[in-house]
């Protein structure tokens, strides 16, 4: 669980980011919820970058990694 106070909003053509300051943040063993290609799913139970044809991500030394794929 999350407590934020919202500070700012963006959008980005379809995307609408959001600026917050967390108050309280709470960390469980559940696995993290993941939108990936239009639907939600259980972070624990997704394929690996690596069948999904995303090997580039893997590969990666720096921080950045690509927004188009």
């Amino acid at each position: 669980m999350i407590e934020a106070e919202f500070r700012e909003r963006f959008r980005a053509k379809t995307h609408t980011i959001l600026f917050c300051r967390v108050r309280h943040a709470e960390v469980t063993d559940i696995g993290p919820m993941v939108y990936k290609a239009g639907r939600f799913y259980n972070g624990a139970n997704l394929e690996s970058l690596e069948r999904d044809g995303h090997r580039e991500f893997l590969d990666r030394d720096d921080e950045t990694v690509p927004l188009h794929y």
